[in-house]
């Protein structure tokens, strides 16, 4: 390869101070004659989407070396958020994002480096390498860490999400250790994202539309020896991207960006990938062109044909055994644009037909006709109303168009957690968490927690949730969710009362207070916190949820 951006600093005498530094370490002359790609491990021991990526990084490093370049590699932090759901700590969630962004910003920057590949799974860390790629704008490539299997309970597949459900209602108290034992061994049988569409596999899911991953990289199974071929194709990918001077805006158009939030509204996303959109499309410089509008338009006429959890009925597994997203892709070609290309060298259209022959055939109708669709429209609606400038709602088939009931507001997720528990919580109530926005959280924590206690104690369509927070992937339920301006800048939520009739009504995009003095009340002012580190930065200077709620 003749040209490419570091041969100028590692070429000649006045390079040897770069050289020596380098040689210290092992690397040769020849090394240093090629490019130069930093490989970026989020391994984890704390995250089984992370735990298994060393494997795959090896891979990674093996087709670069083979394709002609010398990969160096650097790790950025990978979390697991189960781990405080309901409790403080989960305000650091979203955060992570973008501390994972400016990690991978400042040592590429701080290092030199030809081209880019992020080995990764999970919900954060492909959002903060999205937000590092767009602003570095050099050839990349993501490596998705791939899914878990499904666990077992008494013959029937499950995963950590129907555990969340029976611990945040309180139902597991109930069980006894035996049954504890049972659940809590197998559903989470290995490394690898959830096996359901929550926000981890969403985001992988999305990478690969979007064509910044290798066609059928998203879906596989954590640890398969495809899994490791694909990473070895990727080494391979990013030299090639580097000796065409391919950069990550010459594969993130505002086109390929249409085509990701629409496959993302076929397979019912997670609403956080509603935020990580949003956020891209910002860094980007697309916000005039792909925003909140444009996400609530193309929901509106995208039908929703994947037939995955917690949407559907199967989970990933099945889709991978259906032909993954190129199957999907294949099945929706018609709304796609199909001349993207992506780092694969194919075009959409290229990808899409090769999903009409998937390898791996399966009995299993886990991507539906358009015509007997999961949902006439994608999963995503967007409100708005005098309690929002702007909210979001993640839709599954037996959703309510309408929801009118009265007020109960709290201002920790541990009391509305503790009255669902306590069974205070009855049917009709309208739950109004406030306070858990970007700045007022801060850091706009996942209220799962909440939503997970609703649904577990059997009030999934009975009680709805709202909240200038977030919701998991997992989460299921009547959840409005990202309301826009949040509480603590004086928000409409700042001002609802206990008792106070709220309406959501989803056919018409409206969320709603009727108290008739609602306008003219006085906003409850948020309680002061001294905050540390990058919650303290977020209390200070994040945005809102309409622009991703990035710093």
């Amino acid at each position: 390869m003749e040209n490419y951006y570091t041969k100028q600093y590692y070429t000649g005498k006045s390079a040897a101070h770069r050289r020596a530094v380098y040689k210290g370490m092992g690397f040769t002359d020849e090394d240093l004659s090629r490019p130069l790609v930093a490989v970026v491990n989020t391994f984890s021991e704390v995250c089984p989407g992370h735990m298994h990526l060393n494997h795959l990084v090896r891979s990674v490093k093996d087709g670069i070396w083979q394709a002609g370049a010398t990969p160096m590699e650097f790790s950025t932090i990978s979390q697991c958020a189960t781990q405080v759901l309901g409790l403080d700590g989960i305000r650091y969630d979203l955060p992570a994002r973008e501390l994972i962004g400016l990690d991978i910003e400042t040592i590429v920057c701080t290092q030199l480096f030809d081209g880019l590949v992020v080995v990764t799974t999970c919900d954060k860390t492909i959002p903060g390498v999205f937000l590092a790629a767009a602003r570095l704008d050099m050839p990349t490539v993501i490596v998705p860490g791939g899914i878990m299997d499904t666990g077992k309970v008494n013959g029937c597949e499950m995963s950590l999400a129907d555990l969340d459900e029976k611990v945040f209602s309180g139902k597991a108290a109930g069980m006894s250790q035996e049954e504890i034992d049972v659940w809590e061994n197998a559903v989470v049988p290995g490394c690898g994202a959830c096996p359901i569409m929550g926000t981890a596999n969403t985001m992988q899911c999305l990478s690969e539309v979007l064509g910044v991953s290798l066609p059928g990289s998203a879906t596989q199974v954590a640890g398969t020896g495809q899994q490791w071929r694909l990473a070895k194709q990727a080494g391979y990918a990013i030299v090639r991207l580097i000796g065409a001077n391919t950069k990550f805006s010459d594969i993130v158009t505002p086109e390929a960006m249409k085509n990701m939030i629409t496959a993302g509204m076929s397979f019912g996303a997670a609403s956080n990938s509603v935020l990580h959109m949003l956020a891209l499309s910002h860094e980007m410089g697309y916000e005039k062109t792909i925003n909140l509008d444009t996400i609530a338009e193309i929901s509106g006429r995208i039908p929703c044909i994947v037939d995955v959890k917690p949407v559907g009925k199967y989970f990933l597994t099945d889709l991978q055994n259906a032909g993954g997203i190129p199957a999907v892709m294949n099945a929706i070609q018609d709304k796609l644009d199909l001349n993207c290309i992506g780092i694969s060298g194919k075009t959409t259209g290229e990808i899409a037909a090769m999903g009409g022959k998937p390898a791996n055939v399966s009995n299993v109708p886990v991507v539906r006709d358009k015509n007997d669709p999961v949902m006439p429209q994608g999963g995503i609606v967007v409100l708005r109303g005098n309690l929002a400038g702007s909210a979001v709602v993640r839709m599954f088939k037996h959703s309510k168009n309408q929801f009118v009931g009265k007020a109960r507001v709290f201002d920790t997720q541990q009391s509305a957690m503790e009255a669902v528990a306590q069974g205070n919580v009855k049917k009709g109530d309208v739950l109004v968490l406030r306070f858990m926005g970007p700045q007022g959280g801060p850091g706009m924590p996942d209220c799962f927690g909440v939503a997970g206690a609703v649904v577990g104690a059997g009030l999934e369509e009975d009680v709805a949730v709202i909240t200038d927070g977030r919701f998991s992937g997992f989460a299921k339920g009547v959840g409005v969710c990202q309301i826009n301006p949040e509480a603590a800048v004086g928000g409409p939520l700042a001002r609802v009362h206990n008792g106070d009739e709220i309406v959501i009504d989803t056919q018409a995009g409206l969320i709603k207070n009727n108290a008739p003095d609602f306008d003219s009340r006085k906003p409850v002012e948020p309680k002061k916190h001294k905050e540390k580190g990058i919650l303290n930065i977020y209390a200070r200077i994040a945005g809102q949820a309409d622009t991703g709620a990035r710093l």
